[in-house]
């Protein structure tokens, strides 16, 4: 059976990048990076024993790019969206065979991510404080968040709630803080900068009478 395959990738820039097989649920599986609509990729298909032959097997394809079963390249330049699995079967001259799995997915620019809350609102100190920090693009892959630099107010925490980012605690020091948000995914990277005003008691409009 051929050994365990892997890829190399050709961004492009001309750079490359070797990306090694995993076994995902019983399948051999080859995770390649996000590819951008309208950008050329070139992913060659390598395996010690070099297989005799490749072949589409089952599974989607990649509208744009084009497999070589002589030379186990796939390359070409993406035209549209698409994510999922392509898979290849690979024989030798023993009569062995193995099916790899490529995992793909494709995306537009429009679709790399952003955060989208503007600004966040003031709190006050000994009051409970929970605001939501949405995104807008791709945001179907595994996402980190973080504060990439400034400090959160005392007593707060950023957390990652399903597609959202969740500022939340009970603020315990009045003060302006101002911090820097960032959220990475698959599709790239996004960061914005907040002030955050906490207030030292909540203040209430008073009606002052003037001069009768």
């Amino acid at each position: 059976m051929p050994a365990d395959p892997w890829a190399v990738v050709t961004y492009p820039n001309g750079t490359t990048e070797t990306v090694h097989c995993t076994l995902d649920d019983d399948k051999y599986t080859i995770g390649l990076p996000v590819f951008w609509v309208g950008q050329a990729y070139r992913v060659e298909l390598h395996a010690d024993n070099e297989p005799e032959s490749w072949k589409n097997s089952i599974g989607m394809q990649i509208p744009g790019m084009a497999f070589n079963s002589e030379t186990g390249v796939l390359s070409g330049t993406p035209t549209e969206s698409v994510n999922g699995y392509w898979a290849m079967h690979a024989s030798n001259a023993a009569g062995n065979s193995k099916t790899l799995w490529l995992r793909f997915l494709v995306l537009t620019e429009d679709e790399k991510p952003a955060i989208t809350a503007e600004t966040l609102p003031a709190g006050v100190v000994g009051a409970e404080y929970s605001e939501m920090i949405g995104l807008s693009g791709f945001v179907g892959s595994t996402r980190e968040w973080s504060i990439s630099s400034g400090t959160l107010p005392d007593g707060l925490t950023l957390s990652a709630s399903g597609t959202m980012g969740w500022l939340h605690g009970t603020p315990t020091a009045a003060g302006s803080y101002t911090f820097a948000v960032r959220m990475e995914n698959a599709a790239g990277v996004a960061e914005k900068q907040y002030t955050v005003v906490i207030l030292s008691e909540l203040m209430t409009p008073q009606i002052i009478n003037g001069p009768r």
